[in-house]
């Protein structure tokens, strides 16, 4: 068996996409094959699970809070000495957990100056996630230099791999696997119907309930959807509720402050209303009549997509990055993020002629078939293989 090393870099007090991608990955891998090692920078909702599937999970929230402080520090010497003890304490961790592979999964700009050099230095792969952007490589040349040694790229959708190759990254090491989900696993976290979700939601029979999963952040549009909102007339606002659904970091209370702020002026707060952080998202998603997704930076996939699409959850989308890949016309509707105009137009739509939606609730689930978890998974698998026994796999 051979033992590979996962770290997940985020450390804003969020668990999203990529929490779910690495559990997923790992979770569908043949545990007679390759063995889980995981290294988190905080605690998460993931932790438990992963152990339950018998990784050894393992949470440096200590140690990462220090390298954080020196990487701030001002003083040059702290600087360097601190990045020093970094790649020493991820070498010791591989040596000691004997780790043939490492697995970043979040971006070529974390881990290319820590877990990379110290894998390196022990003749140890290491492959990286291209989850989003940045795209661009690092500007100074010894980053550069190192940005530019994984041993392969692993680009999570077509428009990340086109991003990434457009950067100047080495094209013979880029790999395209794109995310997926479980979908039968997904539908049985389905625990309430519709009707009784919607009841507890207070939704009137007629009104359109239109859930948006994912965190405040300001990039993810929903202020477009004020703005789109505010277009319409008031009887068709009154039709309407809209299910902002995400947690909010401490950095972007004053974002969130400013959203609500303008939902109280326009008078929408029947329209549009703040959930919070969910453990049911399932059941929401699956009591939806459209799932809204708005961001304004280019989506690097949009898992909840796929979600929502299992569930037959007609889509509403920005046309930038993943959604495109992901929608096709008979399972939603593509929209600019900085023409809210079109949104406006697009809710108008479904709110006049709802059969429109239910056709495209019908065909949902077919498509969803087509970012299946396990082919994400035999994806790596077929990398991890490539790299550790390239004499009988050859390139991958």
């Amino acid at each position: 068996m051979k033992r590979i090393l996962y770290c997940e870099s985020c450390s804003d007090g969020t668990a999203g996409g990529s929490h779910q991608a690495l559990f997923d990955s790992i979770r569908l891998q043949d545990p007679k094959e390759f063995g889980a090692i995981v290294v988190f920078y905080e605690e998460n909702r993931f932790v438990q699970p992963l152990r339950d599937l018998g990784a050894a999970v393992h949470i440096w929230s200590e140690a990462h809070s220090s390298e954080r402080e020196d990487a701030s520090a001002s003083s040059f010497i702290r600087k360097g000495v601190g990045l020093l003890r970094s790649i020493l304490r991820r070498r010791r961790f591989l040596r000691s957990q004997r780790v043939d592979l490492v697995h970043l999964n979040n971006s070529p700009h974390f881990g290319y100056d820590d877990w990379l050099p110290a894998a390196r230095s022990l003749g140890i792969p290491c492959i990286v996630n291209v989850m989003g952007g940045p795209y661009e490589q690092p500007a100074g040349r010894i980053q550069r230099y190192w940005a530019r040694k994984f041993d392969r790229y692993v680009c999570i959708s077509r428009h990340v791999y086109q991003e990434i190759e457009s950067a100047g990254f080495p094209k013979d090491r880029l790999e395209e696997v794109q995310l997926g989900i479980d979908l039968d696993a997904f539908r049985k976290r389905v625990r309430r119907n519709a009707a009784t979700v919607r009841s507890e939601l207070d939704i009137r029979e007629n009104q359109t309930l239109i859930a948006m999963v994912g965190n405040l952040q300001p990039w993810k549009g929903h202020g477009v959807v004020v703005s789109a909102v505010e277009k319409l007339p008031p009887e068709e606002r009154k039709q309407l509720c809209i299910l902002f659904i995400g947690a909010i970091r401490d950095e972007d209370q004053n974002h969130v402050s400013a959203i609500r702020e303008r939902i109280r002026n326009a008078h929408l707060q029947s329209s549009i209303r703040f959930l919070g952080s969910r453990g049911d998202v399932p059941d929401l998603l699956n009591a939806a009549d459209l799932q809204l997704h708005a961001s304004t930076f280019p989506e690097p996939f949009g898992l909840v997509l796929i979600e929502g699409l299992c569930l037959g959850t007609p889509l509403i989308a920005a046309s930038l990055g993943g959604p495109q890949e992901i929608l096709t016309p008979e399972t939603g509707t593509l929209f600019d993020p900085a023409r809210p105009e079109q949104l406006t137009k697009i809710l108008s739509d479904h709110l006049r002629f709802p059969e429109k939606r239910r056709a495209m609730a019908s065909v949902g689930p077919e498509r969803a078939r087509q970012f299946e978890a396990q082919s994400m998974a035999e994806g790596h698998a077929a990398i991890y293989r490539a790299l550790l026994n390239p004499q009988a796999q050859g390139p991958a």
